[in-house]
């Protein structure tokens, strides 16, 4: 099905229910809503949203990544919720 998460899509090629239970939220598209640019880096992200400044060597790393992407979609959201602590 078109627009599907690629997850989904290989779980189902397989013949198998996506075991993870979760949906999943697309960060960019969140930060568009937001009002940032398609070329809104990473760490222009995480700059403006006034998260610390992280070493590049740790990127990339699996547990790190999730972390990290946990902070700038709680960050991002507590732009949603309160909108009036942004202006």
């Amino acid at each position: 099905e078109e627009g599907e998460p690629v997850a989904d899509m290989i779980f189902a090629t397989c013949g198998i229910d996506n075991p993870f239970h979760y949906e999943m939220v697309d960060i960019a598209s969140l930060a568009m809503a937001l009002g940032y640019g398609w070329d809104a880096t990473a760490k222009d992200l995480e700059a403006d949203l006034g998260l610390e400044p992280v070493d590049d060597s740790m990127r990339h790393d699996a547990l790190f990544d999730a972390k990290r992407q946990l902070e700038v979609f709680s960050a991002l959201n507590d732009r949603i919720q309160n909108p009036e602590n942004y202006r």
